[in-house]
């Protein structure tokens, strides 16, 4: 996807990467995999079942994982567009990151929760990918706090309330113990 991304600027609008976060392969950073693995499986184990099964379930839970990566993304590339990790083509969105890029996020890790619904979520699962996902927020949040990025540090706040809330959601009755 990030191949994709960088090189015809569809998906996540138009951007490059620079070598702060290693080796580029193609352009594209080699760390950069665990990354996506990191976000898009924290956010499908914050994702409630809401007692559905099936497509619906898998619908759900796709926009939801949509969700919870986009909202970790409006912290996270701000404040890796302010550190040099990445420099966008174009300016405005939110504090230079253009909107094309959440909607991308949102699209792209949407469809690859769908090949994770087959995984059963034990509820320390969901405990320790939303701790995980709240650490994330949290660290990104704080270094927004640092660059000047008020809004972000606020969404990183929410975000990890949200989180909790929807960890409390869940309970023992929307996540078997496995």
């Amino acid at each position: 996807m990030e191949w994709l991304g960088v090189h015809s600027g569809r998906l996540f609008g138009s951007y490059e990467y620079s070598d702060i976060l290693g080796p580029l392969l193609f352009g594209v950073p080699i760390t950069l995999g665990f990354a996506w693995i990191a976000v898009v499986c924290g956010a499908v184990l914050i994702s409630n079942d809401f007692g559905l099964t099936g497509v619906r379930l898998s619908l759900v839970r796709a926009v939801q994982t949509g969700f919870w990566s986009v909202l970790l993304d409006l912290v996270l590339d701000p404040v890796a567009h302010a550190k040099g990790f990445w420099h966008w083509g174009s300016s405005g969105g939110l504090y230079g990151v253009p909107w094309s890029n959440f909607l991308g996020w949102f699209i792209v890790s949407a469809a690859l929760s769908l090949s994770l619904q087959v995984f059963k979520i034990s509820r320390l699962s969901a405990r320790r990918g939303t701790r995980l996902y709240q650490a994330i927020l949290i660290m990104f949040g704080l270094i927004a706090v640092r660059e000047g990025l008020s809004l972000c540090a606020w969404i990183a706040g929410l975000g990890a309330l949200l989180a909790e809330g929807s960890l409390y959601y869940a309970g023992s009755r929307q996540i078997k113990k496995l």
